[in-house]
């Protein structure tokens, strides 16, 4: 006891898993009191310096210059608002030391950001809402027999995502071999900002987005992309309708059957707009006899359309274009793919075909026979 004994250097290090500085620091921090009791490590002990209202007042004031937009899908359920994709606190943190004096920390700038419901918008990724949370349930349960109905309510939901590709496989198939059938794919792309430029004073601007809506010919692989600016419409129900009725009536008239895949967004595809088009569609174009429009299981919704979305994407970063102009957008397009034909929507296209619902046809929530009766809910 209070033997000094010699030690490699090396393996005492290595023992006690300590670096070769901090070993040097105790020594210096020991030896510098003569009784060789230092003083209580002061880390983490002092009070944080109050930061004055002001400053942060510039910090929200700053925030709130950005544009902020609801979500497309869960506005009803909460009050979160998103800022667009192309930015991110690293860029918000820069811009603001740039505009004011003696700033605050990125630490307290990000606190101040996350006490003001804002999130930034992420860009469209293929993951399954319904897959994530069963699995975590899966994961976490402990009782085997829900751990069991939990795994086989997962296995019928991956067996209808896998049956719904199966049948727009087979239905691909027909098209490609028999000329009276036609099989599309459409879907809207993430909104084009434009201009589409990335100077400081840009990020403080509401943007002026353009749509394009891609309908894919699985039959001919030829893709057809709808382009718009919301100076001449929007991107609901009826923009969506109008711009399948002029693809649909485009159609050689050989075609009897058609067949149309889509995802199960109630604003845009899954609505009684579009089904009085294709009311609409059937009395006008007396060669098609039936429309099909088949939609793809939630959260498993991959289609051929997202491929060319992902490809006029991929054509933006690598040419690095700038875009002054919707037109600009069409144009982009057409140089991405020779299968992307672009038809730029004017707005006398655009049709009001909610309007026949409110004269011609009569919308009905339950199912009802000849005689009046309510058969099915």
């Amino acid at each position: 006891m209070g033997n000094e004994l010699k030690c490699v250097r090396s393996v005492f290090l290595s023992t006690l898993d300590e670096t070769n500085r901090f070993v040097s620091e105790v020594l210096e921090n020991k030896n510098s009191y003569l009784s060789g009791v230092t003083t209580t490590d002061k880390r983490g002990k002092h009070t944080c310096a109050q930061i004055a209202q002001v400053k942060l007042d510039d910090v929200i004031n700053h925030i709130n210059r950005f544009p902020a937009y609801e979500s497309h899908y869960t506005r009803r359920e909460n009050d979160k608002k998103y800022l667009p994709s192309h930015l991110n606190m690293t860029k918000m943190y820069y811009l603001y030391c740039e505009n004011v004096d003696g700033p605050v920390s990125r630490k307290i700038y990000e606190s101040e950001f996350k006490k003001m419901k804002l999130s930034f918008k992420e860009r469209k990724t293929d993951t399954c809402h319904k897959c994530d949370v069963l699995f975590m349930k899966i994961k976490v349960e402990e009782d085997i027999n829900l751990k069991a109905e939990l795994q086989e309510e997962l296995n019928n939901h991956h067996n209808a995502a896998d049956m719904a590709y199966q049948e727009k496989k087979i239905d691909k198939i027909m098209a490609q071999n028999d000329p009276t059938v036609k099989c599309f794919t459409l879907d809207l792309q993430q909104c084009l900002a434009t201009p589409d430029i990335h100077t400081s004073v840009a990020f403080y601007k509401r943007l002026y987005w353009a749509y394009n809506l891609t309908v894919t010919d699985l039959g001919s692989n030829v893709s057809t992309c709808y382009v718009w600016h919301e100076c001449i419409a929007k991107r609901r129900a009826n923009e969506i309708a109008s711009c399948l009725y002029k693809e649909l009536m485009s159609s050689p008239n050989t075609v009897k059957t058609v067949t149309l895949y889509s995802d199960t967004c109630a604003g845009q595809n899954k609505n009684s707009h579009v089904a009085s088009m294709f009311t609409f569609l059937l009395q006008k174009k007396k060669s098609i006899d039936e429309i099909h429009h088949k939609f793809l299981i939630p959260g498993h919704t991959r289609m051929e359309s997202d491929s060319d979305h992902s490809a006029i994407e991929k054509q933006k970063k690598k040419n690095e274009t700038t875009i002054y102009h919707p037109h600009d957008w069409a144009t982009l397009i057409r140089c991405t793919r020779k299968k992307f034909e672009v038809v730029e929507m004017e707005q006398i296209d655009f049709i009001d075909f909610a309007n026949l619902l409110k004269t011609y046809l009569v919308l009905r929530k339950k199912e009802k026979n000849l005689y009046g009766m309510i058969v099915s809910g």
